[in-house]
């Protein structure tokens, strides 16, 4: 933890957090409603147990297994160009191609006409979406709003252990060389 980059950075964003290198001494001193785990992946389980046990409610990464290295290219925590929290997605059908990147507005084109190859393309008008606040901004709201209220956040860990069964499924397929059922 760098004390001091913490601080630019709740400056910047115009937050109140409390900074500190010792988060069990800080969780000892002040429960927070929840913590968002940014540490390293060999931290996840000591962080995770250490903090439920608190009684707080947790953000983190997924687990991986200790015998398994994966390789991801950007995180939105990092310095330089960041990696969408949402990801960048590209949805291609039979008539065009919508593009959500970057967390940007969503566009595409859809064929205007004509035949063969390459054909005339026109730009798709995509509607505006109407959820106020999006990112890591919309998800940390939904968090904080969720212990006064229990209205439940949209983004909540029960969602989160179908990508990690796909994940296990991808580990156990490449041990064993073969497609392997995925179980949600």
């Amino acid at each position: 933890m760098e004390p001091a980059k913490a601080h630019r950075n709740l400056e910047k964003y115009g937050l109140e957090a409390e900074v500190g290198t010792d988060f069990e001494r800080m969780l000892r001193k002040k429960i927070p409603d929840f913590v968002l785990d940014l540490t390293p992946l060999q931290e996840h389980c000591r962080v995770t147990f250490t903090v439920l046990e608190a009684g707080c409610h947790i953000h983190g990464e997924k687990p991986m297994t200790d015998d398994v290295m994966l390789l991801y290219w950007g995180s939105w925590c990092a310095e330089g160009w960041q990696t969408s929290w949402n990801g960048d997605w590209r949805y291609v059908g039979d008539e065009g191609t919508v593009i959500c990147e970057r967390d940007q507005t969503p566009h595409g084109q859809v064929v205007a006409g004509g035949d063969g190859f390459l054909r005339d393309l026109k730009d798709l008008p995509v509607p505006k979406s109407e959820v106020k606040y999006t990112r890591i901004h919309g998800v940390l709201r939904e968090m904080l709003e969720f212990p006064p209220t229990g209205k439940s956040p949209r983004c909540q860990c029960g969602d989160n252990i179908k990508s990690l069964a796909m994940l296990f499924a991808v580990i156990e397929s490449s041990k064993q060389g073969q497609a392997v059922s995925v179980e949600l």
